[in-house]
């Protein structure tokens, strides 16, 4: 408010405002009932007063002179705290209701009766044209000088304070611990600062042509905090940070589209989300790269997953990680990792997979993900025992291993070739067993392929249950030499037993 507006009595009033503690509180509001007009230079104090005087019975007295010149709203909640106990209500109250103007009167009220704020509370909240604003920014310059030298605090300040500030603060270092921008240009940072080893710097409701710009001068940076501010997109070039290791997007309306930014950053440790950020789908979790997010994950599109919405919620964060990971860094194609992401994160929430043929089955198992293999293992092995074909294995069927077994080769050869059939090495339309076991990469040769799945467990069953019927043939078939064979084995047996 200019001063220049003001009548004599009204600025008498306002310097004995600012100069009491409150010991003068009454014999002001005295002084302005006398007034044939209402002061309404003067209310924005008396506002002041009426909130932030220690004692009840004056905030009682000046709320119910000022009461009739607010809105309703304004006086229901202000009665909360005027009629309440003393606390942190005010400041609410100021951000809620007041425009910059009168907040810039009500903190300069407070910063010449009391300074309870920290200095660069008053600077960011006493607007830049306002009389007393150079009085402000000395006591700011004041007090900084005391403050470590490790720690730069740019809150509010015009071009020129800025560079006053870096000046006269006594900060005469290259190196600084923390760096906060606030409230602030970027493209009025003096030049030279970008010149400073800075390793910790939080930029907070910041403006410039190109944010992303300024901030990669600091090329020194270790932690990077971004709240607030806003920017079209991220960049993909990230070179220029080479040692950072946490990076935080704050009360941030962005939605990331991409994460390969994060390749230009070997060293990051933390990437926080908060408040704010999104993915655009969860389908940029699929990475061969570990993702170093810390924060919980929400999702802009979840289009693709309309039947699984409710799942991926509920997943945590370093679940879904690791589920991105496992999917990135397998052998399966681009088309197949997006196709069975859902499917995967079901599998988490529900615990078991949706029917899925025996191809997909088989693609699964070449994901490092425990609870998938186990629920494909267990997937197959009930079709390989509600499967008719296992017991009509004959002298044409023909087995194929794909991928890793418990058993020895040999010995699968040896069991199969006694229950009638015929081990292969390679795949081929002649296959019509198949011995399924871990990673088996070959999946893809059994796409358009007609065939059994047989389990290790009934691979040794079946050969149990042929060894009768191997002998009840030999003797149907005549075979009088191998009978003796066996007579002699069972003698020999019963002879060595007794």
């Amino acid at each position: 408010m200019k001063r220049e507006d003001w009548t004599e009595n009204e600025i008498k009033i306002a310097d004995l405002i600012y100069s009491n503690k409150g010991e003068l509180d009454v014999l002001v509001l005295e002084m302005v009932k006398k007034f044939d007009e209402f002061p309404k230079n003067l209310k924005p104090l008396l506002i002041y007063v009426m909130m932030f005087s220690e004692k009840r019975e004056i905030r009682e007295s000046y709320f119910r002179f000022l009461k009739r010149d607010f809105e309703s709203l304004f006086v229901e909640k202000i009665s909360e705290y005027i009629y309440g106990n003393y606390d942190n209500f005010q400041t609410k109250i100021v951000d809620l209701f007041f425009k910059n103007e009168v907040k810039s009167e009500l903190y300069f009220t407070d910063f010449k009766r009391t300074k309870y704020f920290a200095p660069n509370i008053y600077i960011a909240n006493i607007s830049k044209n306002h009389p007393g604003r150079k009085e402000v920014f000395q006591h700011f310059i004041d007090t900084s000088k005391n403050e470590s030298s490790y720690r730069i605090l740019i809150n509010g300040l015009s071009k020129e304070e800025a560079e006053i500030y870096l000046l006269k603060s006594e900060i005469s270092f290259k190196e600084t611990n923390f760096a906060s921008i606030i409230n602030f240009n970027l493209d009025d940072l003096p030049t030279p600062f970008y010149n400073w080893k800075i390793f910790n710097l939080n930029i907070e409701n910041c403006i410039a042509d190109n944010i992303f710009y300024n901030i990669f001068k600091f090329s020194s940076l270790h932690n990077l905090s971004i709240s607030a501010t806003s920017f079209s997109k991220i960049p993909s070039d990230w070179t220029s940070l080479t040692y950072l290791r946490r990076l935080s997007f704050l009360r941030l309306n962005y939605t990331f589209e991409s994460l390969d930014f994060l390749n230009q950053l070997p060293g990051l440790e933390r990437l926080n989300l908060y408040s704010g950020p999104k993915l655009l789908n969860p389908y940029l979790l699929i990475t061969n790269k570990k993702l170093p997010i810390t924060s919980a994950l929400y999702f802009h599109d979840l289009t693709n997953f309309k039947n699984h919405s409710n799942q991926i919620t509920k997943v945590n964060a370093k679940e879904l990680l690791k589920i991105g990971y496992q999917l990135g860094s397998s052998i399966l194609s681009q088309e197949e990792q997006i196709k069975n992401l859902p499917i995967i994160i079901q599998l988490v929430q529900s615990k078991q997979l949706p029917e899925l043929p025996v191809y997909d089955l088989l693609a699964l198992l070449n994901i490092n993900y425990s609870k998938l293999k186990a629920a494909c293992l267990n997937d197959l092995s009930k079709i390989a025992e509600s499967n008719d074909g296992i017991s009509k294995i004959t002298s044409e069927s023909k087995l194929v291993i794909s991928g890793n077994i418990s058993m020895k080769k040999g010995e699968v050869k040896r069991l199969f070739e006694k229950i009638g059939g015929k081990v292969i090495k390679t795949v081929s339309t002649e296959v019509t067993h198949v011995l399924v076991g871990k990673n088996p990469k070959n999946y893809k040769e059994f796409e358009d392929l007609n065939f059994d799945i047989i389990t290790e467990s009934q691979l040794n069953r079946l050969s149990d249950e042929a060894e009768p019927k191997y002998i009840q043939e030999a003797l149907i078939s005549g075979n009088n030499e191998l009978v003796e064979k066996i007579s002699d084995f069972l003698y020999s047996c019963i002879f060595h037993c007794n």
